[in-house]
């Protein structure tokens, strides 16, 4: 369950998150919360952990890289780039297509 935020509705120009979704039991709970916040129009960014359809179980590489990743930062299951965008969509809002990383499988 997402605690709800100490603001009132519509109360920021903008919002930005850093390596911090990945920890959110419901991204479209988190997501309507931002978005109860914003200023209508107002930008949300954030930088955060996840694996694009790039990634491979059947690569051994990719899964140390991601376990690796999830045990160094106490993440219980890393996300798909594919589960954000879901976690938007459920929760009502648009956002624009992630940019492509240069990494091998994440973003």
């Amino acid at each position: 369950m997402c605690q709800k935020l100490p603001f009132p509705d519509e109360s920021f120009d903008a919002a930005y998150s850093v390596e911090s979704l990945c920890y959110a039991p419901d991204l479209a709970e988190v997501y309507r919360e931002i978005k109860r916040v914003l200023k209508p129009g107002a930008p949300f960014t954030f930088h955060d952990f996840a694996m694009t359809e790039k990634f491979d179980t059947g690569v051994p590489e990719h899964r140390r890289i991601r376990n690796w990743i999830e045990f160094g930062n106490g993440i219980a299951r890393m996300l798909w780039v594919p589960d954000m965008r879901a976690g938007v969509k459920k929760a009502g809002q648009c956002l624009p297509l992630l940019n492509p990383s240069r990494h091998p499988f994440y973003d």
